[in-house]
């Protein structure tokens, strides 16, 4: 190690001189095996290590993470996706959303067609205004449960209330 040392110091005191052509010199040198030594006072460092960007992760829906597709320290670009939510609580919601949906339709034919009856009904002076007012008020309400839009003039809205 001491041979090491000097030969480093004889060789830096070598570069700085001056010379006017370098001619090689062969330096006999120890090769050794690298090995681990223990010391007695090792020195010890402490350190922060920080990102290059530090960036907020949220998923646009809650739910249970069902994978995750890196691992702490991975290098990731931006839209790599980090974890997957569970979607079997999604998709059950979605089936109940589509039967409620279709419940809906179902009620809104039947107030259509009960409008029709009761329109035929108060044209033969069988039923009252305030019965026919309230199928037609079935069919508005119905309709808007169903994102269908308003009532069209002439079809269930405001061309039948011109009935006498």
């Amino acid at each position: 190690m001491k041979t090491i040392t000097i030969l480093t110091l004889a060789l830096a005191l070598a570069a700085c001189a001056r010379h006017d052509a370098p001619t090689p010199i062969a330096t006999a040198v120890e090769l050794a095996p690298v090995r681990e030594e223990s010391r007695g006072s090792a020195t010890r460092y402490s350190a922060t290590v920080e990102p290059d960007a530090q960036v907020a992760v949220a998923f646009r829906v809650s739910g249970y993470v069902d994978a995750i597709t890196v691992e702490e320290g991975d290098r990731v670009a931006k839209g790599t996706v980090l974890a997957r939510i569970r979607t079997a609580d999604y998709e059950q919601k979605l089936g109940q959303a589509t039967a409620s949906q279709a419940e809906a339709r179902a009620a809104l034919a039947q107030a259509k067609s009960d409008l029709a009856r009761a329109e035929a009904l108060f044209t033969a002076n069988a039923m009252t205004r305030p019965e026919l007012d309230a199928a037609i008020a079935s069919v508005d309400a119905r309709t808007s449960r169903t994102n269908e839009g308003p009532p069209a003039a002439g079809a269930n809205g405001p061309g039948r209330r011109g009935l006498a």
